[in-house]
């Protein structure tokens, strides 16, 4: 049997929040992420290509890092109030919930 974890983090950017919840089985493979909060994207849909793209992949810098850079790149997506760093490292120090 596959044991799943629940990671959560959220961030106060300078114009935006993010919170990042995310289901990781015990090979640290994500399974399921949802990206929300009060912040602005564009295009809107990004955030759903990222979060399909982030599906299936291994929960590490490295690899995260990459996919949501290709996805804002292919997609010519932009943040506003906040970086692109800072939209990763959201994702990445998110912890698991006890």
């Amino acid at each position: 049997m596959i044991a799943l974890k629940v990671y959560y983090n959220e961030y106060k950017a300078r114009k935006g929040l993010f919170k990042v919840k995310i289901v990781i089985d015990d090979g640290n493979i994500i399974k399921d992420i949802y990206i929300t909060g009060d912040f602005f994207i564009y295009p809107e849909e990004v955030i759903w290509i990222i979060e399909d793209s982030l599906k299936g992949v291994k929960f590490e810098e490295e690899t995260v890092s990459s996919i949501i850079r290709d996805v804002f790149a292919k997609e010519d997506a932009v943040l506003v109030g906040c970086t692109l760093d800072e939209f990763i490292k959201t994702i990445m120090e998110a912890r698991p919930v006890e």
